[in-house]
């Protein structure tokens, strides 16, 4: 599985918060989605997931895991 980060946070602030805990060792930091990437909140999923297919080189969808 792989785990990224949307937030409205720019990357770089986010990467030092995670890191702050030691949270960001698993983090594919490439394909999340940041604060400069949109004004709105909504559309970090939208790009987080186009970059996800973009490196996997399939399609990808939002989905529920339990």
């Amino acid at each position: 599985m792989t785990q990224t980060v949307l937030t409205g946070n720019v990357r770089g602030v986010a990467e030092i918060k995670l890191q702050t805990f030691g949270l960001d060792h698993h983090i594919d930091w490439d394909i999340g989605a940041y604060g400069e990437d949109d004004d709105v909140r909504a559309e970090l999923v939208r790009i987080a997931l186009g970059r996800a297919a973009a490196k996997a080189g399939q399609p990808m969808s939002p989905r529920r895991r339990r």
